[in-house]
């Protein structure tokens, strides 16, 4: 059976940079890796998308709080325009397609829950929405804190569990969830984890990395064999 070509969106610098853990993750899962370009055409980002059987939104720098219409506080990191703009043109080329499975992890739930009208936590800490430390600084092959998923949802149809041990590494999360989402998993402090799409096609967020456990952990691995199958009965 052929691979699925699953898209994965790149870091930004004026150059385009890709985590081999997300190529990694995608390949041992079954699908073909294809990194995609930074684009503001929309002509040009629709022929991308079409070509993907699935796209994998991924971690990196924060979103540019003029999306979810709130001004810059203090606390916010690096962002970047150009891979703004290219990640929320490809979601609205995603979203008239419909069918085409979306993973996203960390900055990727973020992108994924904005694009649809959801609002962010610019900075867990300042903003006190937060009592765990959700940066852990190293080693993010290993869990630091747990998760509670919610029966129901996506997520804990694919993983069959209540509770998860994941690895983190940010200081946004999504505050209001958009409008067509739900809430799918929660930190011990109530920091949102994961969103979903509540007309069961595979639209899912996590905050986490699990791309950086998928070596050795079981449940990075379902999740991503998951998303491999979405892509190839869907794509």
């Amino acid at each position: 059976m052929a691979r699925p070509v699953i898209g994965i969106t790149p870091g930004f610098n004026g150059a385009v940079t890709a985590n081999m853990t997300y190529i990694n993750a995608i390949a041992a899962a079954g699908g073909a890796p294809l990194i995609l370009p930074v684009l503001e055409n929309e002509q040009a980002m629709a022929e991308v998308a079409r070509v993907c059987d699935g796209v994998l939104f991924s971690g990196g720098g924060d979103i540019n709080p003029l999306r979810y219409g709130e001004e810059l506080l203090p606390g916010v990191g690096e962002m970047s325009a150009p891979r703004d703009a290219a990640e929320f043109l490809l979601m609205k080329c995603l979203q008239q397609m419909r069918l085409k499975p979306v993973l996203g992890i960390c900055r990727g739930i973020q992108v994924m829950n904005v694009a649809l009208g959801g609002t962010l936590y610019q900075d867990l800490q300042a903003q006190g929405a937060a009592t765990l430390e959700h940066r852990q600084g190293s080693a993010y092959e290993r869990p630091c804190h747990r998760v509670r998923v919610e029966r129901g949802t996506l997520l804990h149809q694919i993983l069959q569990k209540d509770v998860l041990e994941v690895n983190t590494s940010h200081h946004q999360a999504v505050k209001e969830v958009a409008p067509t989402l739900c809430a799918g998993a929660f930190a011990t402090d109530g920091v949102i984890e994961s969103v979903c799409s509540g007309d069961g096609r595979f639209f899912l967020g996590v905050q986490w990395h699990p791309e950086c456990m998928a070596e050795q952990d079981a449940d990075s691995q379902k999740l991503f064999r998951a998303f491999i199958s979405a892509c190839r009965h869907e794509g």
